[in-house]
């Protein structure tokens, strides 16, 4: 069986592009967001060519749901010990990984769900409801091209899933540890803060836009936009970035540019994050530029996927998975906007988008158990 899963795990290095089908259930694995054409023994191409291709194909065939995969971090990869395909080694107590760029995340679980298929095809093609694996692309950024246009060519067409895994890195310390049934959102802003250039030494011909801001940036930078709630933690507003002038000590800025952030709960939105830093700057002259990049969800903890997947944590490993909405959005969002009933679990997340990627064997083999105990359970869905 370990070697089944082996085979798979690399195999799944290669794939391309399924043609999806009518879903009951939809696993819905997605492309690593770090993996590089290194791993096909091919040696580095530019970024923006392999993006640019990837796209094309899309728009070109509405058939390719899951076009070619490609970088999404457009960094220098030639340090991160990704130039071969994935290898094995011992290591930590005996422990056997398997190294390469998105084995935790999220290559692992398309090699677990796919031979957890492979294993039980019999019983699947008895019974009524359809399973099919959705790979895309595009996950990091924007994400247009990915699982957001899969799922309105699967709306126009009336062959949305009732239902939705996805194989995101979930774990803690043991696949399965941790389901996550909800994300927050992330709003991206900034704030521009104006002023009047001038020489420090004529202070009173200048308009300094650090002197505008003052305290009120103590009203902004860490501060709770709400109370969170039983499946949140506070929205709260960090600030990434704060620069202005020209890097002289005798020359006040013309302008104060704040960079920021917010992972809100549902408590919170773009308007009431609006209304609370409009309320902080009133009267300082300014512009605000808001753009929510994902909207939060939460599942029903009682719904019946994710009690169909507690189940089979419980059953197969032999304790009861964490409920949690926390670490960064998924694609999982859109899926929930389409009305889809949507829960993830997965591997564990320690080394993802990390030097020396690795994914412990044991996850894997524990993966591909609990999935196999769902594809066995839909009687439950």
């Amino acid at each position: 069986m370990q070697e089944n899963i082996e085979s798979s795990l690399q195999d799944s290095m290669d794939i391309t592009n399924v043609t999806s089908k009518r879903n009951t259930i939809n696993s819905e694995i997605l492309e690593s967001k770090n993996i590089e054409s290194s791993l096909q023994d091919s040696k580095q191409k530019d970024s923006k060519n392999t993006e640019s291709q990837s796209q094309d194909s899309i728009k070109t065939d509405s058939k390719n749901l899951s076009p070619t995969h490609h970088p999404t971090h457009n960094k220098d990869f030639k340090n991160l010990n990704a130039a071969y395909r994935p290898i094995f080694n011992k290591e930590e107590n005996k422990k056997l990984f398997l190294y390469g760029r998105g084995s935790q995340d999220m290559k692992g679980g398309i090699a677990c769900f796919l031979q957890a298929i492979i294993n039980n095809l019999d019983s699947i093609k008895k019974g009524e409801k359809i399973i099919s694996i959705l790979l895309t692309s595009d996950e990091e950024g924007d994400g247009i091209y990915g699982t957001r246009y899969m799922l309105e060519v699967l709306k126009e067409k009336n062959l949305l899933p009732h239902y939705a895994i996805v194989a995101e890195p979930t774990s803690e310390k043991k696949s399965g540890d941790t389901i996550k049934v909800g994300r927050r959102g992330s709003i991206n802003g900034k704030i521009t803060i104006k002023g009047k250039q001038g020489h420090v030494a004529y202070p009173e011909k200048c308009v300094n836009p650090l002197e505008l801001l003052g305290a009120k940036l103590g009203k902004l930078a860490g501060v709770n936009l709400d109370s969170g709630d039983a499946n949140f933690a506070p929205s709260k507003l960090v600030i990434t970035d704060i620069r202005g002038g020209i890097e002289a000590v005798n020359v006040t800025p013309a302008e104060l540019k704040i960079m920021f952030n917010v992972r809100n709960s549902t408590l919170s939105d773009v308007d009431s994050v609006k209304g609370y830093i409009e309320s902080v700057l009133k009267g300082v002259p300014h512009e605000l530029s808001l753009k929510q990049t994902s909207k939060s969800f939460v599942a029903k903890k009682d719904s019946k996927l994710v009690k169909l997947l507690e189940k089979s944590v419980v059953e197969t490993q032999g304790f009861k998975p964490t409920l949690s909405t926390s670490g960064g959005t998924s694609d999982a969002r859109f899926f929930s906007e389409y009305g889809v009933e949507v829960a993830e679990v997965g591997v564990c997340n320690d080394r993802i988008h990390a030097v020396n990627e690795r994914v412990a064997l044991s996850d894997i083999e524990s993966l591909r158990q609990i999935f196999e105990c769902v594809i066995n359970s839909l009687e439950m869905l």
